[in-house]
């Protein structure tokens, strides 16, 4: 077994949270905003569906918008971190990747104050058919930012597909 640190953000790395100044990869972004001083980095890799999580940390770790925290290191296993890239059937434990694709890309793509309450809907919705009623207002939301008009149509798509939906 080896130690990994647990990363905490910077006042910086708060900063960019809320301004993206660094330009940074939706993916980077994504792990920043999931980085809180708590997640380790398998739970990182699993909850931003990033397949290289050490560079990721690296990277934001260079550009100091994050920070390890101070004496706190997780015991890891040598043994891989799955990613699941999609979903093979609706409902049950799947609405779970379903509900954090939706929550991961309103704070990739939105000011997460602005969409706070629509996050907590989609944490509280436990079925399929509630998830895709909460579509239209995910995908208006995302595809009114700079960056998410480009992508909201495809991410619509993959969110669908992750409900069951045709």
């Amino acid at each position: 077994m080896s130690s990994s640190p647990v990363f905490k953000k910077t006042a910086t790395g708060q900063t960019e949270v809320d301004t993206n100044e660094h330009e940074l990869t939706a993916l980077q972004r994504r792990v920043l905003i999931l980085v809180n001083g708590s997640n380790d980095n398998a739970a990182l890799a699993k909850k931003s569906l990033c397949k290289d999580i050490d560079e990721t940390l690296t990277y934001l770790q260079a550009k100091n918008l994050v920070e390890p925290v101070a004496g706190q290191t997780v015991e890891t296993a040598p043994e891989e971190v799955t990613i699941p890239l999609e979903q093979t059937q609706p409902g049950g434990a799947e609405n779970t990747e379903a509900r954090e694709f939706l929550s991961n890309t309103l704070l990739t793509y939105c000011n997460r104050v602005r969409v706070s309450k629509l996050i907590d809907e989609i944490d509280a919705t436990a079925d399929a058919d509630g998830l895709k009623q909460l579509v239209n207002t995910w995908y208006r939301a995302i595809s009114e930012t700079p960056n998410g008009v480009y992508d909201a149509d495809n991410l619509k798509q993959r969110a669908l597909e992750m409900l069951g939906s045709d």
